[in-house]
């Protein structure tokens, strides 16, 4: 139900010209689970029970909008806020909205500025049956990318958002959309770092669904360079055969550096709806140098209606190092996830 009495409020609010012309939409997710997780380090084990949010996917409250400008123009906005349900607190410690952009949209496609998901991020997700959900999806960080990117990395260290963007996407084009994206670095002590563009396409053709993406950041340098290129690109593609759904997608990413490591992604998953019911099983490659992380996730979702259901998700991991005992982790979470 995505109107509500805050969205009605909301464009109550507006002048009355404002009104007969703009249309204000409340939505959300709200997901919350009871976890297990076990680490074995080594033989080193350690085992914690939880409250967690977001395991089928971020917990989320969003605003979005349109005016109808005249001659098929429109404006849009969008802002979307991640929270934890389980302590109510904002997910992220930097971004209070993790999308949050205003733009124009026609027959010549949309612009749109601000903060958004990359191109890389729109292009892996038709290889994604699970649409980016519970454990080890496709667009989840990885323990073997991560000292590559931080942590904020999705499937072979692609980079997931954006901030300071103007993105072009296309009309559609026989099922097809072109995408571009700029992002400034704004960096005051460099005018280059933390600049990057992304290029690519997703297409939707009857069953199959496909996307690439190529793109690249500036990082900060060393050795006296001033910057120093991160280059990423990838692929996916997906079908679903009535009830059953199968995707794959790949992705990589390395510094422009002679002798620099790559990181590397491949991802592989199913699913199957019947009744009320949806079962998914997905497995996951991620190298980085000689660090290697295999593993593999079994999630099941019961819709009780069109906006409530309870899942199961378990998932495991083979973490191996070099010179470093394997980990291998394993979760297991029991949730519900609502919309509105």
């Amino acid at each position: 139900m995505k109107k509500s009495l805050l969205a009605l409020a909301v464009a109550a609010a507006l002048p009355a010209a404002a009104q007969a012309q703009t249309n204000v939409t409340l939505y959300g997710i709200a997901d919350v689970a009871v976890a297990y997780e076990r680490t074995d380090n080594g033989g080193t084990k350690t085992n914690d029970v939880r409250v967690q949010n977001g395991v089928w996917s971020g917990s989320r409250v969003g605003l979005q909008g349109s005016e109808d400008l005249g001659g098929g123009l429109r404006g849009i906005f969008n802002f979307e806020h991640r929270i934890s349900v389980d302590t109510g607190t904002q997910s992220s410690a930097t971004n209070f909205w993790q999308q949050s952009y205003v733009g124009l949209a026609g027959g010549f496609g949309e612009i749109r500025l601000g903060r958004d998901y990359t191109v890389g991020f729109r292009a892996l997700l038709p290889g994604d049956t699970t649409g980016y959900s519970f454990y080890n999806n496709a667009i989840g960080s990885s323990a073997a990318t991560d000292a590559l990117t931080g942590g904020n990395d999705g499937l072979g260290g692609a980079t997931v958002r954006q901030s300071n963007a103007v993105q072009y996407i296309s009309p559609s084009l026989g099922g097809f959309k072109l995408w571009g994206m700029y992002g400034a670095g704004e960096n005051t002590a460099s005018t280059k770092v933390g600049d990057m563009w992304q290029i690519g396409g997703v297409g939707a053709f009857g069953p199959l669904g496909v996307g690439l993406f190529y793109g690249s950041t500036k990082f900060a340098g060393a050795g006296g360079q001033e910057t120093t290129d991160f280059n990423e690109f990838g692929g996916s593609l997906g079908a679903k055969f009535g009830a059953f759904g199968i995707g794959a997608a790949y992705a990589q990413s390395e510094l422009d550096v002679d002798g620099a490591a790559k990181a590397k992604g491949i991802y592989l998953s199913t699913s199957y709806a019947f009744g009320a019911s949806t079962l998914y099983l997905v497995g996951k490659r991620s190298e980085y140098g000689d660090v290697k992380d295999t593993g593999a996730a079994l999630s099941y979702t019961y819709a009780i209606s069109k906006r409530t259901l309870p899942y199961f998700s378990f998932g495991y991991n083979n973490v191996k190092e070099p010179g470093q005992a394997d980990s291998k982790p394993i979760k297991v979470a029991l949730g519900l996830r609502h919309y509105f």
